[in-house]
């Protein structure tokens, strides 16, 4: 369970912003680019995430040069979820940079053996 924590980010093009990183598990991806209206290509994505302790599943976006890096229905990914100031929703945008599924305790034995060593010191 992890909350998700925004920072306060200004945008290259010098408007303001909030954006949090989530680690996303690709649902499934557009079979074709489209362009947006600065003739950048993308493919709309659907990912689930982690929101709290709730799972949510999300639409979103991944820009054509990360999908050519290449990725997996199922795998896990970088995500920034960002609101811009004066926006009515967020949007999600999917990167290629694979993520691991966060560690927790019960996954390991912590528990030790003492291991000793004579040293021969003549």
């Amino acid at each position: 369970m992890s909350k998700i924590q925004f920072k306060d980010v200004v945008l290259p093009d010098g408007s303001n912003a909030v954006e949090a990183n989530v680690t996303a598990k690709l649902i499934s991806i557009a079979d074709e680019a489209r362009e947006n209206v600065n003739g950048t290509l993308y493919r709309p994505c659907t990912v689930s995430f982690d929101n709290d302790g709730i799972p949510t599943t999300s639409r979103g976006i991944m820009y054509e040069s990360n999908f050519e890096k290449g990725v997996a229905i199922g795998g896990h990914y970088l995500a920034t979820i960002s609101k811009r100031a004066g926006a009515k929703t967020p949007s999600l945008q999917l990167s290629h940079l694979e993520q691991s599924v966060g560690l927790t305790d019960d996954m390991f034995d912590y528990s030790t053996e003492e291991v000793s060593a004579k040293a021969d010191l003549s």
